[in-house]
């Protein structure tokens, strides 16, 4: 399911999973808005505007994101405590699984051209693992 920033705009989605590596590598999109941490910004968006989620583990103030229209685009920088990836994992994190989704809406384009980092979870393209980040 495509969850889309505030009202037609512009914006990025940000996927991850700090779950034990059995279930995250093998993670086939199953599990969105339930298992997984999923943050979802439009440029220039208040906080109130952002979709933040991710239930039992994170509250949506512990997550810090600024997201600025630029001359050429837009910049987003977010925050996550390590605690999120210490609780999700259930030990000092070693691994995370991340999947960055930038959405574009043109007239040209139609109502929504994505474009992804990595492939989306659970489609063909998905491989085991990918978007893996470890820790050494």
């Amino acid at each position: 399911s495509v969850v889309h920033c505030h009202s037609a705009q512009d914006g990025i989605e940000v996927r991850l999973d700090a779950r034990p590596d059995s279930v995250r590598s093998d993670n086939r999109g199953m599990g969105e808005l339930s298992e997984y941490l999923l943050i979802a910004v439009s440029p220039g968006a208040t906080p109130e505007q952002m979709t933040v989620h991710e239930p039992g583990h994170l509250d949506a103030h512990q997550v810090q994101v600024v997201s600025l229209t630029t001359a050429t685009g837009h910049n987003t920088e977010i925050a996550v405590p390590v605690a999120y990836l210490e609780r999700s994992q259930g030990a000092p994190w070693q691994a995370f699984r991340l999947s960055i989704a930038v959405d574009d809406y043109d007239d040209e384009a139609g109502p929504l051209a994505q474009v992804w980092w990595r492939p989306r979870w659970g489609t063909s393209q998905d491989y085991a693992g990918s978007g893996t980040f470890l820790r050494r």
